[in-house]
């Protein structure tokens, strides 16, 4: 119960903020995004430690919540581990066992516990680093990749390149 007022209050607290502060997309994010949801092999989720609605609400505000299929919240489990362990049974439920076998599974984050729980779940990891953690923060934590922005796409976008096929 206690929950539930604290999250019915902060969505509306959260619903004035987003019109009144000039929070804005990084630059690069959009791009990637619109790439890469065009791509069949690409399947875009989000996970978060944010609650699901505030989450969403944030998406919407900024006009990116289309891209994402599905999603892992911080408002289902306590651990971001836990939250990204939801996210591999929601990918399993979309993917054959044929197919998931040669899925590479991705988390790009910009925190420590987004590293830390891409690699409870064995996946690979981007790091960016929006300002938050400095690079040097989020290299000793051993990302795969890491890029201080998203300004330049292509070096992301090439990670995420159609597997070849064989004949």
């Amino acid at each position: 119960e206690n929950r539930q007022r604290f999250e019915s209050g902060y969505l509306k607290l959260l619903a004035v903020k987003l019109k009144e502060r000039q929070g804005r997309v990084l630059p690069g994010i959009k791009s990637i995004l619109e790439t890469l949801s065009r791509h069949e092999h690409v399947h875009l989720g989000l996970l978060t430690g944010n609650f699901e609605h505030g989450a969403r609400q944030k998406l919407e505000h900024f006009d990116l919540n289309h891209f994402f299929d599905f999603g892992a919240y911080g408002d289902h489990h306590a651990s971001r581990n836990d939250v990204a362990r939801e996210a591999i049974k929601q990918i399993q439920q979309r993917h054959t066992p044929e197919s998931l076998a040669e899925t590479s599974i991705w988390v790009i984050g910009d925190t420590p516990s987004d590293i830390h729980c891409a690699r409870a779940i064995g996946a690979n990891v981007i790091a960016v680093a929006t300002g938050v953690y400095p690079p040097e923060e989020l290299r000793a934590c051993e990302p795969d990749y890491l890029f201080e922005h998203f300004e330049e796409i292509e070096p992301i976008l090439s990670l995420f390149a159609a597997p070849e096929t064989t004949n």
